[in-house]
């Protein structure tokens, strides 16, 4: 394990302090002025070594530090070895390292959850995952291009990103609701539907199948993990 210089040691202890006294990483102006120095690109060479030394990994967001050991290089116990992911009220077309100012929150995610790899939380609006997912859950998403079947995946159509169940029938793929009520939807490979996906299949009557027409289907990650909140405590899932 690569040692500390005296900079990186304040700027790791920095992050630990706010970590457990706030719930959330800093941000960092927060790291330059707890660290004494004048910009926020100062902070950021000193994070950047931290990471490269192994000692924290950065996600997206401007919060976005999971610290995976102490300044003596020890591993932090699992109860602190968690992430904090943005959390976004829709996901729009491009790539998946979304714009900071749609971020509306961060949420502490345990780091097993992503397995290594990197995520984003969407904050749930429609009732077509019912009884799975419900309206304001938040669904934990790692990033990954493909999905096997019966997985929950953020998938991109068009120009808005829905949460469905993929599955594949032969050589298409379906997105499905878990809400009956919702009808599923089937794309030929490389196709998704131009019209937006929840009102044509809300439209469907008896879980009839729709075909699709249209641009191209993104998978933008898997579903992880849910956080749904009871009675203004929050439980993960």
């Amino acid at each position: 394990m690569k040692s500390l210089s005296p900079k990186q040691r304040q700027a790791l202890e920095a992050i630990l302090h706010c970590l457990r006294q706030r719930g959330m990483p800093p941000i960092l102006d927060e790291i330059a002025e707890a660290i004494g120095v004048k910009s926020r690109f100062g902070a950021f060479r000193h994070v950047r070594a931290l990471e490269q030394k192994g000692y924290i990994r950065r996600l997206p967001g401007p919060r976005g530090i999971q610290v995976l050991k102490d300044p003596s290089g020890n591993p932090l116990p699992p109860e602190e070895q968690v992430g904090y992911l943005p959390v976004y009220d829709r996901v729009t077309a491009g790539p998946p390292v979304l714009a900071r100012e749609e971020v509306v929150d961060y949420v502490p995610v345990p780091a097993a959850w992503l397995g290594g790899g990197e995520g984003f939380a969407v904050r749930v609006a429609s009732d077509s995952m019912v009884p799975t997912v419900y309206p304001g859950d938040i669904a934990v998403v790692r990033r990954q291009p493909v999905a096997g079947s019966g997985d929950i995946v953020v998938a991109l159509l068009g120009d808005e990103a829905v949460l469905k169940r993929f599955a594949r029938e032969g050589d298409a793929f379906l997105l499905v609701s878990d809400n009956p009520a919702y009808a599923p939807m089937r794309f030929a490979r490389g196709e998704t539907p131009r019209q937006d996906f929840d009102e044509l299949s809300r439209a469907a009557q008896g879980g009839a199948l729709r075909q699709a027409q249209g641009e191209t289907i993104r998978i933008l990650g898997k579903v992880v993990g849910l956080l749904r909140r009871f009675n203004g405590s929050v439980s993960s899932q």
